[in-house]
């Protein structure tokens, strides 16, 4: 908490001063709320917090603070549950006047001035697609290029997911990186095939063995061995 009182002067007769204390931090409260169907949430993270809090007054205006440097800014960690719905967060005051945009869909972090703004990031899959969703703090309210998280200050963001609209600039949609194949041969009746188990994508191919010796080459196959009657 802070508070500052200004006086010419203090002496026995002076009157008892008062002031009014105010939180150095901001809360901030995110509910989400899932509606895309297929949609698996992956985690929800609030990014690009000021990495301090600073003993100083309210700023008005259009200010950029902390500046932007190395460490200047942190991610916090990945919530524990990313579907209980809501999440609150206290956090240092972060001031970023950024550039001027028409719709909200535009509020994108490479214009939150230094791409420093406070944002909550949600991500995760439909079907073999990644989506992350990322909604920039701040009070449009007042203006689209409003960035800011200001002390003493809540900031309440309800959320509905409902689709992966690539017009809108705050949703990034990509492809989900495949796995490495698993194991697979074709293998004639009556006959064995010995492979290493350990190695995916038939990397363990160490040839075919005839029926006759198949007990036999089993037994000393590395990692496992198909038999096909």
């Amino acid at each position: 908490m802070l508070a500052r009182i200004e006086v010419a002067s203090v002496n026995a007769n002076t009157t008892i001063l008062s002031g009014t204390l105010e939180r150095m931090f901001a809360k901030i409260k995110f509910k989400l709320t899932n509606s895309f169907s297929g949609f698996q949430v992956g985690y929800v993270q609030l990014k690009n917090v000021a990495a301090g809090a600073y003993y100083r007054l309210a700023q008005t205006g259009s200010v950029n603070f902390p500046a932007s440097a190395t460490g200047s800014h942190k991610d916090y960690p990945n919530e524990a549950d990313p579907n209980k719905g809501t999440f609150v967060w206290y956090v240092p005051e972060n001031l970023r006047v950024g550039a001027t945009t028409n719709t909200v869909l535009q509020r994108t972090l490479d214009k939150s001035n230094g791409s420093k703004g406070t944002y909550v990031e949600v991500s995760g899959r439909h079907g073999v697609t990644t989506v992350t969703y990322r909604f920039l703090l701040g009070d449009i309210a007042k203006a689209l290029n409003d960035y800011n998280v200001r002390r003493n200050h809540t900031y309440t963001l309800d959320v509905t997911l409902k689709g992966a609209n690539t017009a809108d600039q705050r949703i990034e949609v990509g492809k989900v990186e495949p796995v490495a194949p698993a194991n697979c041969f074709m293998v004639e009746p009556g006959e064995a095939f010995r492979f290493d188990a350990r190695i995916r994508g038939n990397g363990g191919d160490a040839g075919r063995y005839r029926h006759s010796d198949r007990a036999a080459e089993c037994e000393s196959a590395v990692g496992g061995c198909a038999v096909v009657d």
